[in-house]
């Protein structure tokens, strides 16, 4: 399940209004004529596709099986899911499959989808819903035998309907990314079914608009969530391919704009192409980046060591990202984390520490949990999170306050690169500052880190004292290094060690100074298009704030290869 989609909640006005909205496309709708079929642009996953030909659907936080059925009369699939399979990115699983039941199911569900939501349904007809479906359409048009000798006549009818909604409705959805989203559908079609580059100045401009709604002037978004920015360079990709299928230059403004997103995106990725897990982002299909970068010809350069709020520290074949800024407020945080100076790290392709990520579509009770800074590989203090969250209760919660004063540096270190960050989320409650200090070596085999909480004036300190004196004892203080399932740790006690071994067949060693208790504890990774969280393990170090100056240190070092 991608980014998701603002889920209108439905109800018998919104049912009514989608109805005539349908029908008005209807009555404008005019007969479609393929003059570009265009080579499919997406890649799907071999196992799911192979799952949905023997009756199972598998999806981010969902799992059942139809047998013989239909998709769309699974009992029980929650509202999100359907919205999801609306947009009929699973097309591109059947794809992948590829065989005769593939094409046989991808054509019945089609067929099924017309009958049953054609004539209006609030979640099928939202303009952003209608985009994807309508581009999955296209992209598959000749799998599912749109473009052959004997095409699904209802089908073709209704893309010209899609295509009359987007015309007159696309402005009706969500300014942003939503509204991107249905442009980038209504061009790539109408592109296809024979209008030029020239004739759609208007709607280029609009789309241009709306991306910039979207990103600040140096190509982040304003959300800071990363596959967020990837879902903007996939909208820019769509729309390139679609003008070179006729031949035909993109503006010149969507072409910069993807040219300055490129280097950003970089930024944000692993050494394994996957990308940071922030701020409701996962990990990204995989491919689907680099797919977006080629197509939207974005030249490979040198990826930027800051960007977007999140700092990059590689050496070797090890790559850490570093969240170094507040997360987004307002309407934007709505999936934000409270993640100020949360770290992941990977050695090659293998994932090391990591941060829950978004937990969205699963159990709702994991998203809030998942969203606190709990939930990523930094330090706690009192169990409190970085950013205050407006409804606890509420999985798509904005922020209502976070760290303001985030203190940044960046130098060469004795064997390697140093990064320092600081925040002062706990400042008001607790008078201290929380400084983290991260040495990479040269060879990106040692990582050296420093955790310290300072109490750094009078007023501070008499802060910290006042809440000491509150709660009647020293504060409570943890640091949590989230693994990734693949990574088997097993605590040496004598040694106050952990030794991690990589599937890889890797070996590193976590340790520390000696002033913290370290364990290890149960832990959650939230994978996209999985039907439950994969179950997995965190170091836990666990020490007593009893000074206006406290700091811990620690060490991961790649010890050997395991046997």
């Amino acid at each position: 399940m991608p980014l998701p989609l603002s889920v209108p909640k439905p109800n018998f006005l919104r049912s009514v209004i989608t109805k005539w909205q349908v029908a008005q496309s209807r009555a404008r709708a005019r007969d479609v004529q393929f003059c570009v079929v265009p080579e499919p642009r997406t890649v799907g996953d071999f196992t799911r596709g192979h799952g949905l030909c023997n009756g199972k659907l598998t999806t981010t936080g969902f799992e059942a099986s139809f047998g013989d059925g239909s998709i769309w009369d699974i009992p029980g699939t929650p509202t999100l899911v359907t919205a999801q399979l609306h947009r009929f990115e699973w097309l591109d699983d059947l794809a992948t499959y590829g065989d005769k039941r593939a094409r046989s199911l991808a054509r019945r569900s089609q067929s099924e989808w017309i009958e049953k939501f054609g004539s209006g349904d609030v979640l099928a007809w939202q303009p952003a819903t209608v985009a994807y479906r309508l581009l999955r359409w296209i992209n598959h048009s000749a799998f599912t035998g749109l473009t052959g000798s004997d095409p699904d006549q209802d089908a073709i009818s209704s893309i010209g309907q899609h295509i009359a909604f987007l015309r007159k409705f696309w402005s009706k959805s969500a300014a942003g990314f939503d509204r991107a989203v249905a442009l980038t559908g209504l061009i790539c079609a109408e592109m296809s079914t024979g209008k030029t580059v020239s004739s759609l100045e208007n709607r280029f401009a609009a789309l241009d608009k709306e991306i910039s709604r979207c990103l600040t002037p140096d190509g982040a978004v304003r959300s800071r969530n990363p596959e967020e920015l990837a879902e903007v360079l996939t909208l820019l990709a769509w729309v390139f391919r679609a003008c070179d299928d006729l031949n035909a230059v993109p503006p010149e403004d969507l072409c910069e704009k993807a040219e300055t997103i490129g280097p950003v995106l970089r930024a944000l990725r692993h050494g394994d192409g996957s990308l940071a897990r922030f701020h409701g982002g996962s990990r990204g299909a995989e491919g689907q980046l680099d797919t977006a970068l080629a197509f939207a010809g974005v030249r490979a350069e040198t990826p930027l060591e800051d960007a977007m709020g999140f700092t990059r520290l590689t050496s070797g074949a090890s790559s850490i990202l570093l969240d170094t800024a507040a997360p987004a407020n307002g309407a934007l945080s709505n999936l934000a984390h409270a993640s100020t100076g949360a770290m992941e790290m990977n050695y090659r392709s293998s994932p090391i520490i990591v941060s829950c990520g978004s937990a969205l579509g699963f159990d709702p009770d994991f998203a809030m949990e998942a969203r606190a800074t709990d939930g990523h590989s930094t330090l706690i203090l009192e169990r409190q999170s970085t950013a205050s969250f407006v409804d606890l209760t509420d999985i798509n919660s904005c922020i209502s306050s976070g760290p303001t004063d985030i203190p940044f540096k960046r130098t060469r270190a004795i064997d390697g690169m140093r990064v320092q960050v600081g925040h002062n989320a706990y400042l008001k409650d607790f008078g201290v500052m929380h400084a983290r200090t991260l040495d990479l070596t040269t060879t990106g085999t040692g990582l050296v880190g420093e955790d310290m909480l300072v109490a750094q004036g009078e007023t501070e300190e008499a802060a910290f004292q006042a809440a000491k004196s509150k709660l009647g004892r020293d504060l409570n203080c943890v640091i949590r290094f989230h693994l990734h399932p693949e990574v088997k740790p097993v605590l040496n006690v004598e040694k106050g060690a952990v030794d991690l071994h990589l599937d890889s067949g890797q070996m590193w060693t976590f340790s520390h100074d000696g002033y913290s208790a370290v364990s290890l504890e149960h832990s959650l990774y939230f994978q996209q298009a999985l039907p439950e969280p994969r179950v997995t393990q965190q170091i836990v170090m666990s020490f007593l704030v009893s000074k206006p100056i406290s700091r811990v240190r620690w060490s991961l070092v790649k010890s050997s290869v395991a046997s």
